[in-house]
This record gives C-alpha cells, sequence and structure tokens, in this order.
C-alpha cells in the first residue's frame, strides 16, 4: 500500500531530462491525493489525470492520449517501495524508457488552490 510521502523521480531520457518531485497522500478512507511540489507549496494533479491513475499495491499505473500520437498512449508505470522507485515510460514506436528515484524528507507546504491565477501560474512554470 502506498503510504504519504514525497519523491524526487529522476527522468533522463531523449524527450526529457529532468527531476519531478511529488507527493502522495494517503487518506484515512483508501484514496490517494497527489501533488506536484513546487516552491510555492503542493499543486494537485489535474482532475483528468487523477482520473486516468490506477492504483495496485505499491504501483501506480496510467494510459496518457498524447496529441502527438494520434490514437496511441503512453503507458507509465511507478512502483514505490520503502525509500526507491522505479518506473517506466512505453512510449509507441520508441519503446520503454525506465527511471528511478527515492522519498525525500517532507516539509510543511501549503496546498495551492488549483482555481486561483497563481496556480495557474506555478502550473505553467513547471510543465
Amino acid at each position: 500500500m502506498l503510504e504519504t510521502s514525497r519523491w524526487v523521480l529522476h527522468v533522463n531520457n531523449p524527450f526529457m531530462q529532468q527531476d519531478l518531485t511529488a507527493q502522495i497522500h494517503a487518506n484515512e478512507d483508501g484514496t490517494y491525493d497527489f501533488f506536484a511540489v513546487t516552491p510555492k507549496g503542493l499543486r494537485p494533479f489535474p482532475q483528468e489525470m487523477r482520473d486516468m491513475l490506477k492504483i495496485d499495491g505499491d504501483t501506480v499505473t496510467a494510459d496518457i492520449a498524447h496529441e502527438q500520437l494520434k490514437g496511441m498512449k503512453i503507458q507509465v508505470s511507478i512502483t514505490f517501495g520503502e525509500d526507491k522507485a522505479e518506473g517506466y515510460f512505453k512510449v509507441p514506436i520508441f519503446g520503454k524508457m525506465k527511471f528511478d528515484g527515492e522519498k525525500i524528507e517532507m516539509d510543511d507546504l501549503p496546498i495551492l488552490d488549483e482555481t486561483t491565477e497563481e496556480a495557474a501560474q506555478e502550473a505553467e512554470a513547471t510543465e
């Protein structure tokens, strides 16, 4: 089962070279909230992205449509361990590209309201 934790994922492939920091919040009712960690606070994943996520134990997967891959989807899978994570993007035509990550210390950050102009600007800056 996933637990409340913060992770940095190291993605280094021909399409993206970036460290992505995200936080998982495990709710008491067995649901989860996912956030992008930004300098100003926690930005909730957009609802359309949250709807794509499937959780099976410690693994989160999604099939994501991409505007440049008409009729095809990118498969994403991330398995979280105690302190390490590993995953992959499977892109049609290009194949599977692996990445890894690790759990990092959590500090208190405010949750940004998705509807504010500040959250919209923060979203643009992190995309």
